[in-house]
């Protein structure tokens, strides 16, 4: 019979050095010399850990265990079926040593998880957050992700995932709460003596007290490791003058009890040691064991205490991030330390905060400086690359793109990026092709089905592109930039109700983005609500004060309500911020016609013609006739008022556009979309310049009529 602890040793060593055959292969003979519910485990965890969850989860199906004895058989198991798809089966064998039937209770109590999981109570209930999340049971999710963290608050990915449920309801110092940490369920730490013992042996730095030799040589200390066999033979070079000198300490053969009391000395004592050479000898002052070993935990404590004080300012930064409150957020990833700023992870957080905000360059480059750090990172480069498509930056997209498909063609982030390097070229088709190919690379990216959900509106797809923002709202329910898409669909099928319904969900998950509430406002006056327009759009002036959008809309809007004074005032402003902009100039002629002002309206509409010699007018048009914009017209373009001091071209043809951000950002847009009549054409500054002509010829008249009067009853030859 071969003994099973080498075997068991060499199976672990090889798991730990990334050999898994080698594993698999000693794992099953190890189970076939043994086929008790440990070996079971190892075998399993062997395949498992290859990647090969069919053939694990096909071993412990098939093998009887008792699932109260072997619980790490059991949540092994149900991490098979979470990977192969079978939820239902998963969350129903976690529960199953509490109560048999899943219907009648999903939630259990912490002392439930631990009375059957110990110490992988944390990670069982992370799981089960999981689990029930997908069940699309969102009181068990939140109720299991928050229980993981109170058990083990080093587990982010739960944090992470509550935040997308429901952030306002995180209570942070509650779940990060250093007083209430149990070493045991989040660091696994098993209270044994043998364990303390050696912690005492290794660490004599800051345990026991110095050795002093008394000698005239140098002395040499050195520090013992552990074997897993003939852990105790030590053997010393008996032809070495200097090993003659040097004394070894070892651990006691003898059982651990004798142990305690060789070791339960007073301070003051002292163990001295003499070689043959009564001049030398070591004098070694041991300090109690009780002492070591609380001081052994009180290290342990103090190093996890810091490490959830520097979480927790992580929580904060992000919390803020996940509630959209995005210059707060980046204030509190300015306060991290240096090392922990200078990652990939809190400049790609940071990146995002400033695309939320509409920032694009601040985006780019803080993702340049991800990519720079850590070009291996690819989480959130999906963001980047809808900044770079925001900006109209087709050769860094372009770079970027191929640069990944090199790197990783499996990553969904990849395929996000070449779909819109494609979409930036127009070439729609190819781009559609990408977004469904980071679909299939993992069906639960949120991102790729709301990009692809806009690529399929450009095609005038529009039911498929409701299946796929409806897919992002499942997968994601606060992803608000599928709910965009939802409002964007049923409002160019003129369903406004539906749209403003969508919108104001959109609005409600991202309560602080002045761009939402511009949108959000455009729909309110197609529904004949006005007035709340306007209070919704100085809100969001409030929050944005520079925002030339919100300030043109309110102008629109004020217009279309007859108040030719506040609107002419809010243009004349924005006439300042934007003067390359050649749809303010034209607004202003408007008003200036019904004014009757017709030497000041040309003089606006010559100014807006001068400076978009080609566009203009069409784009006014278009201010009446929503429904004749293409859809690939619509897509393309962002359509915000230009604040650069080069001319603008832009369409301003509806009041929504495709690109936003991965928890979603503002949506940088097409305006105009109001029921307005502000379409002019060259013929009518024709007419305009006509009347006015004909004007001055009638002031000639009467000029002339004045100076020559003439006798009604003359007769033509006397003219």
């Amino acid at each position: 019979m071969i003994i099973q602890d080498p075997i068991k040793a060499a199976i672990w060593f090889a798991l730990d050095n990334y050999a898994y055959p080698d594993a698999i292969f000693l794992s099953e003979r190890l189970y076939a010399e043994a086929s008790n519910e440990e070996n079971l485990y190892i075998l399993a965890t062997a395949y498992y850990r290859s990647g090969k969850y069919n053939v694990a989860y096909s071993i412990l199906s098939r093998n009887k265990y008792n699932p109260h004895k072997s619980s790490n058989c059991h949540f092994l198991r149900a991490k098979c079926c979470f990977h192969l798809g079978k939820i239902e089966e998963a969350a129903n064998l976690l529960v199953e040593p509490i109560n048999d039937d899943l219907l009648s209770d999903r939630i259990f109590s912490k002392e439930d998880l631990i009375h059957v999981y110990g110490e992988n109570a944390s990670f069982v209930a992370q799981l089960l957050g999981q689990l029930f999340n997908k069940l699309e049971d969102t009181k068990a999710s939140t109720h299991y992700y928050t229980l993981s963290l109170k058990l083990n608050p080093f587990l982010w990915y739960s944090y992470e995932k509550l935040l997308q449920i429901e952030p306002s309801k995180v209570d942070i110092d509650q779940l990060f709460n250093a007083e209430k940490l149990d070493l045991k369920f989040s660091c696994g730490r098993k209270e044994s003596i043998q364990q303390d013992t050696q912690m005492i042996i290794d660490n004599e730095q800051t345990l026991v007290n110095p050795v002093t030799v008394k000698n005239n040589s140098s002395s040499i200390l050195t520090r013992r490791s552990s074997r897993l066999i003939n852990s105790d033979q030590r053997s010393i070079k008996e032809n070495s003058s200097a090993a003659k000198k040097l004394v070894v300490v070892d651990r006691p053969v003898t059982p651990v009890k004798r142990c305690r009391r060789k070791i339960s000395f007073d301070k003051s004592k002292k163990i001295v040691k003499k070689n043959n050479n009564e001049n030398d000898s070591t004098t070694i002052q041991v300090i109690p064991f009780d002492i070591a070993k609380n001081g052994v935990k009180t290290s342990e404590r103090s190093s996890a205490n810091c490490l959830i004080e520097l979480i927790k300012k992580f929580a904060i930064a992000y919390k803020r991030l996940a509630e959209y409150r995005c210059r707060d957020a980046i204030e509190y990833f300015k306060k991290l330390p240096t090392n922990h700023y200078n990652t990939g992870f809190v400049l790609s957080m940071i990146g995002r905060c400033h695309f939320e905000m509409g920032s694009y360059e601040d985006a780019i480059n803080c993702f340049k400086n991800c990519r720079k750090i850590e070009p291996y990172r690819l989480q959130g480069l999906e963001i980047y690359s809808t900044a770079l498509w925001h900006l109209q930056k087709e050769l860094e997209l372009s770079c970027l793109s191929q640069e990944l498909i090199q790197f990783d063609k499996l990553s969904p982030e990849t395929w996000c990026v070449a779909g819109n390097c494609f979409s930036l070229q127009k070439d729609h088709e190819i781009s559609i092709k990408f977004l469904k190919r980071a679909i299939q690379v993992d069906p639960n990216f949120s991102y790729a089905y709301t990009l692809l959900g806009h690529e399929l509106i450009s095609a005038d797809e529009l039911d498929n592109a409701m299946s796929c923002f409806v897919n992002a709202t499942r997968i994601d329910p606060r992803h608000y930039n599928a709910w965009c898409g939802i409002s964007l669909i049923y409002y160019k099928q003129e369903k406004y109700d539906l749209a403003y319904q969508n919108y104001k969900r959109a609005l409600d998950i991202s309560p602080y983005n002045p761009i939402l509430m511009c949108h959000l406002a455009i729909l309110m006056h197609h529904l004949k609500k006005s007035r709340d327009a306007i209070n919704l759009l100085n809100e969001a002036t409030k929050i944005d004060p520079q925002n030339v959008n919100i300030k043109y809309q309110r102008a629109l809007i004020r217009f279309s309500l007859e108040e030719y004074d506040q609107s002419l005032a809010e243009l004349e402003e924005l006439k300042t911020m934007v003067p390359k902009e050649s749809v303010v100039f034209f607004l202003i002629g408007r008003i200036h016609k019904i004014r009757g002002e017709t030497h000041l309206a040309l003089l606006n509409f010559s100014w807006a013609v001068h400076i978009d010699p080609k566009g203009s007018a069409n784009q006014h048009k278009e201010f009446t006739e929503p429904n004749q914009t293409s859809p690939e017209e619509l897509i393309i373009h962002t359509g915000h008022l230009d604040t650069s001091s080069e001319m603008s071209s832009t369409p301003t043809t509806t009041p929504f556009t495709q690109r936003s951000t991965y928890i979603t950002g503002p949506i940088n847009s097409n305006y105009s979309n109001i029921s307005i009549d502000n379409s002019i054409d060259m013929a009518e500054i024709d007419e305009l310049i006509d009347a006015e002509i004909d004007e001055e010829e009638l002031e000639q008249d009467d000029e002339i009529d004045s100076e020559y009067p003439i006798d009604s009853n003359a007769t033509e030859e006397d003219i």
